[in-house]
Formats: C-alpha cells, structure tokens, sequence
C-alpha cells in the first residue's frame, strides 16, 4: 500500500498528528510519499525537510511538481501508485481514470436520487 500525504495545509496544519501515521506506517511497512505543488527548488525542499524533522527519513519520496502539474501524474512519473491520498484540496490530484469517473458520476447520480427522494412526500 502506498500513502500520498500533501504538504500544506495539510501536513503543515497538524504536524504532530501526521508524524503518529507516519510512525504507524512505518511499523506497518506502509509506504509513505508526500507530494506537493510547490515549485521543485532546494528552498522548498530545505523547507518541508526541515518541517518533517526526524519524520521525513520515513517518506520513500518528496515530489514537488508545481503547479501545472496533477498529483497523480507526478506520482506515476515517479513510479508511486498511490492507493490512498491525504490531502486539502483534493481537485489537485485528478485521475484520468474512465473507472474513476464512472465511479462519480455514479455517487453524484445517487446523492440526486437520494436529495429527490428525501424531497418526495409519501
């Protein structure tokens, strides 16, 4: 299994609860990589290594892909397959996967089918 953890705003906003997954992950030989779109400068990287403290030697892998670039295109160029991703805004990470976007159109079809039922009187 691997983990997919974004920087800001997510683990920068609770260090202290992510390092525990961290350290859990690691037990449970869990791969843990953190992706951000920050742009790929040594500035960045000296920052989340720092903020990652004694933590960051368990990620397998910090990705910085800027901006232009989806989340799960930079994990596949990396060679990551990412089966779980943490992160704040989740419309970073967009898949051009057919089941996945079957998959939500589905959900979407049935929160209308469920919001027309609970507005439907008996």
């Amino acid at each position: 299994m691997t983990i997919c953890i974004d920087f800001d705003q997510t683990y920068s906003r609770n260090p202290a609860m992510w390092d525990q997954l961290l350290e859990a992950a690691e037990i449970a030989q869990v791969e843990v990589i953190c992706i951000s779109r920050r742009e790929d400068t040594t500035d960045n990287r000296q920052t989340i290594r720092a903020a990652f403290g004694d933590e960051f030697q368990i990620l397998s892998a910090l990705i910085l892909c800027g901006p232009n670039t989806a989340k799960s295109d930079a994990a596949k160029a990396a060679g990551f397959a990412v089966d779980v991703w943490i992160d704040d805004s989740p419309e970073a990470i967009p898949s051009t996967s057919p089941t996945r976007a079957a998959l939500l159109k589905a959900e979407q079809a049935a929160a209308r089918m469920d919001a027309a039922l609970k507005g439907a009187t008996p």
